[in-house]
């Protein structure tokens, strides 16, 4: 089961529970949505919509722009298993947050350069 909706602060955030989850330990998620040019969903060349999301480490606090986490690219499913790929692991929410706002990725191959060039444990 996944969710999407907002936060109440004005951040869309994405769920999906443990169990419902392929990749990333099987562990479910839960982060803030980075949106594109085309809204939230992120769409392939393959024409399958991902949302990418900023996924704390346990014990971050979820909202701190200090926080350590991931950045993951989830399947956008309903009813089906979410499928989860790392996209970028160990970064700072600060750099990827900015990263995301200064690339502005429009595709999901355009978001996996995004992440990829996000720096490594704050460096």
């Amino acid at each position: 089961m996944a969710f999407r909706g907002s936060d109440g602060h004005g951040e869309v955030r994405f769920v999906a529970l443990p169990g419902s989850v392929v990749g990333y330990g099987e562990r479910g998620v839960e982060g803030a949505a980075y949106s594109c040019k085309g809204g939230h969903l992120f769409r392939d060349s393959a024409e399958d919509n991902w949302w990418i999301i900023f996924q704390p480490h346990v014990g971050e606090v979820a909202d701190s722009s200090q926080a350590q986490g991931d950045v993951l690219a989830c399947s956008d499913t309903f009813g089906d298993l979410v499928h989860v790929r790392v996209l970028a692991a160990g970064v700072i929410r600060r750099d990827a947050d900015a990263a995301f706002r200064e690339q502005e990725p429009g595709s999901y191959e355009d978001a996996v350069r995004t992440a990829d060039a996000i720096p490594r444990d704050g460096a």
